[in-house]
């Protein structure tokens, strides 16, 4: 739906494909963001901004990371946040946020690093969930800021032959935003004061989520010699995203008569994780990553590929 040159700014790209995803989130529906395409294309700076200005720990360190004009989807995600929240929001908001990895199909709590890896679980109401993940209550984007920092310090990241800070693992960054509000007064004959509908008025509550996703970049790991560790997680990724793949290509098939087709989330936990994004109740932009390297041509070309079946995707999201 667009394209952006290497000379856009990260604001550009923040207003076309995350902005209203998250004005969608503040009115109760669930969005997902997430930023796809081949190793060393430009994914984490996206997401948060040039490596090299991850702060260290301290507040001062992080405002500066998270308001310069370099700054990412997660930082500018978390003022709109909070700014339309202070500025047009009624009601009372809760809002929590988790970051976890999913690393050689392990998941792993990047807020509370203890290195056991987390189980992933289904209920028939809450849907697909990690038990045990840390969600951690913020009342200001500061806050969502250093969280993100921190989370993204602990990640697995490696130097390879095309990447001196390659991302090891998929990254998802969620903000669960619940608001409950106030019905008008609805007080008529036979209805008691305090009952729904009553006195007062009943209330409604919203429960929303955000996700802001880093994908692993593709990698020929056999062209780039890689071996031992990097070579382990490079399969790893690629396996994951050859499942996402799959997903997509599922998803995108034009739908005749009879039974839905069989879309294979079960078949990585990364599809898993993102199934509600894939096809179901969630509005979905990705930011697809692409490479001016002449080397990284056929990567570039099937990034393209891959995003041109995306868009065939419909999602039913609702108001939860």
């Amino acid at each position: 739906d667009g394209v952006f040159g290497e000379a856009a700014a990260q604001r550009d790209v923040y207003e076309a494909a995350a902005a209203p995803q998250v004005a969608a989130c503040l009115h109760g529906f669930n969005s997902t963001v997430f930023c796809y395409g081949p190793s060393g294309s430009g994914k984490s700076h996206t997401c948060y901004g040039p490596a090299h200005e991850l702060p260290p720990a301290g507040r001062r360190a992080t405002a500066a990371w998270a308001t310069s004009d370099a700054a990412g989807l997660i930082p500018r995600a978390a003022q709109q946040l909070f700014e339309s929240i202070a500025s047009g929001g009624r009601g009372r908001f809760v809002v929590r946020v988790s970051f976890l990895q999913l690393y050689r199909e392990s998941i792993y709590d990047l807020l509370s690093p203890s290195g056991r890896p987390l189980a992933l679980r289904e209920d028939p109401r809450a849907g697909v969930f990690v038990e045990g993940i840390t969600e951690v209550a913020v009342r200001s984007p500061s806050e969502v800021w250093a969280l993100a920092a921190r989370g993204q310090r602990h990640r697995a990241t490696a130097a390879t032959a095309i990447n001196d800070v390659s991302s090891r693992s998929h990254a998802i960054f969620t903000v669960v935003v619940e608001q409950a509000q106030a019905l008008p007064s609805l007080q008529g004959p036979g209805r008691r004061s305090g009952e729904a509908g009553g006195g007062g008025g009943g209330g409604a509550l919203k429960v929303s989520r955000l996700h802001l996703v880093d994908l692993a970049g593709s990698e020929r790991a056999a062209l780039l010699g890689e071996r031992g560790a990097r070579l382990e997680e490079s399969k790893k990724i690629n396996l994951s995203l050859s499942a996402l793949a799959k997903v997509m290509a599922t998803l995108s098939e034009p739908r005749g008569g009879g039974h839905p087709p069989h879309v294979p989330y079960r078949d990585s936990k990364l599809t898993r994780l993102l199934q509600d994004s894939l096809g179901g109740n969630c509005r979905t932009s990705m930011v697809a990553c692409v490479s001016p390297q002449p080397t990284a041509l056929d990567d570039s070309l099937s990034t393209l590929l891959f995003t041109s079946r995306a868009r065939a995707i419909r999602n039913h999201a609702k108001v939860n």
